[in-house]
C-alpha cells in the first residue's frame, strides 16, 4: 500500500475501514494459497489472525494486536466491538417488504405452468 498514513487514527472510520481492508485483503488470498497447516486449536487461530492482520500495527492501527488474544475486561463487564452501521437505503427496505410480503395468488394466475409431464422429466 503506497500511500500509508502517518496514523490510521487520522482517518474517518470508513478511510479506516478501506484502509484496513486493502492491507488484510492480501494477507487472505496469501493465506488460501498457503494455508496455516495444523491442529485447528487456539494455536492454528492465532496464527491465521497474525498472518491476515500483520501489517495494521505498522500501518498506525496501534489498536491491533496480531496474533493475540483479547485482554480480558474486570468480572462483571462484556467487552463489545463499536461498530458503525449504515442506515439502509430505501431501496434495499423496498427489496425487504417485498420479500416479505404476504403471498398474492391473484397476481400468480396469470403465469404459465409447466406441464406435469415437463416436470417428471
Amino acid at each position: 500500500m503506497q500511500n500509508k498514513p502517518t496514523a490510521a487514527n487520522a482517518l474517518t472510520a470508513e478511510q479506516r475501514q478501506q484502509l484496513e481492508a486493502d492491507y488484510t485483503f492480501r494477507r487472505v488470498v496469501e493465506l488460501e494459497l498457503d494455508p496455516v497447516r495444523g491442529n485447528f486449536d487456539a494455536a492454528h487461530l492465532k496464527e491465521v489472525n497474525r498472518r491476515i492482520f500483520q501489517d495494521l500495527p505498522g500501518a498506525g492501527f496501534d489498536d491491533v494486536t496480531p496474533g493475540e488474544f483479547r485482554k480480558p475486561v474486570a468480572d462483571g463487564l462484556d467487552w463489545m466491538k463499536q461498530r458503525g452501521y449504515r442506515p439502509w437505503t430505501a431501496r434495499f427496505m423496498s427489496r425487504i417488504r417485498a420479500w416479505t410480503m404476504p403471498p398474492r395468488p391473484d397476481s400468480t394466475r396469470r403465469l404459465k405452468r409447466p406441464s406435469p409431464t415437463s416436470c417428471a422429466a
